[in-house]
């Protein structure tokens, strides 16, 4: 016995209506395994496969439906929005998928593990305040120019350091050496009035190399990085949506504000797209801890629908 087809919908940006005239098809489904091959282990659990060329091309995928399960009760972009495909969206279907489209709710929990680690995980790789960066090297950049000058200590040159955000100065109460107890504090980093400009920039290029990649990424802010950060804005409203309302549907009220960011027609910087983001994440989990949503999906009911669609149980 071949498996059985139980489900295929459009997904991707099409499913989310954030596509345009360049993006790619991509179709979800779900199957039945046949059950000898379930109990000879040798069952296929997904396949992924292309299908057509050029302009014409789709690439598919589908999930066993005990896979497909485990992903809905783990809270997984990839099944949760596949339950919010539209009759429209849904190229074949059965009983099986219609139920489990009519009940999604019952895969939404307090948590949603899968959607909620995805939305935080990105926020931690580019909600790095790049405004922050830049200070440094902005202050770099200016103490460079010093040292051409052969200044030996910072107090020597004091005037010269730049002002501005995320930049301070003070006078410290724990300086032993008696003499300058200034201190010039670049993103929360002090630097004694005391020290060289060469330690200084030590100190400064450490700082700079900490944010890594992820944060010098906002500088020159490419299409693979917007297209990351689109998903991060989506998956988030949609758990907004989740907690807040109870459900979400394609295209979510956001939809557009999603596209933009998608297409690259913001200023990560000057729109504050990282600070929005994670503004967003903060409020979803708030959301997520005032939320009457169950902690976690009953796995009877779950195993009872894998049973009943091998009529092993009513």
């Amino acid at each position: 016995m071949a498996n059985q087809i139980l489900g295929k919908v459009l997904h991707g940006s099409k499913l989310y209506r954030l596509d345009n005239p360049g993006s790619d098809t991509d179709h979800k489904g779900i199957f039945l395994p046949d059950l000898r091959d379930c109990v000879l282990f040798r069952a296929q659990h997904n396949s992924q496969f292309k299908q057509g060329e050029g302009s014409e091309k789709v690439e598919f995928e589908q999930f066993s439906l005990q896979d497909f399960l485990k992903f809905a009760s783990n809270g997984e972009d990839v099944a949760i929005t596949m339950l919010a495909a539209k009759d429209g969206d849904v190229m074949e279907d059965s009983a099986i998928f219609q139920y489990l489209r009519e009940n999604r709710k019952m895969f939404y929990t307090k948590h949603m593990r899968g959607q909620m680690g995805y939305a935080k995980g990105q926020a931690q790789k580019y909600c790095l305040r790049a405004d922050r960066m830049e200070c440094v090297e902005r202050v770099i950049a200016a103490i460079e120019k010093i040292q051409k000058k052969g200044v030996a200590r910072l107090f020597q040159c004091w005037d010269d350091l730049p002002d501005g955000q995320y930049i301070r100065r003070y006078v410290s109460d724990n300086n032993r050496d008696g003499l300058d107890k200034r201190v010039y504090e670049v993103v929360g980093k002090g630097l004694s009035a005391t020290i060289s400009p060469e330690y200084a920039l030590e100190i400064l290029r450490n700082t700079r190399e900490s944010y890594g990649a992820r944060v010098k990424t906002a500088k020159s802010m490419g299409g693979k990085d917007l297209k990351s950060i689109s998903h991060s804005f989506r998956v988030g409203y949609q758990l907004k949506h989740i907690f807040q309302d109870g459900d979400f549907s394609f295209p979510l009220p956001e939809t557009e504000f999603i596209k933009a960011v998608k297409e690259g027609r913001v200023d990560y910087l000057a729109d504050k797209i990282d600070e929005k983001l994670n503004e967003l994440i903060v409020e979803i989990e708030n959301l997520s801890q005032e939320s009457n949503l169950p902690e976690k999906v009953d796995q009877k009911i779950v195993d009872k629908m894998v049973l009943a669609a091998y009529a092993l149980e009513n």
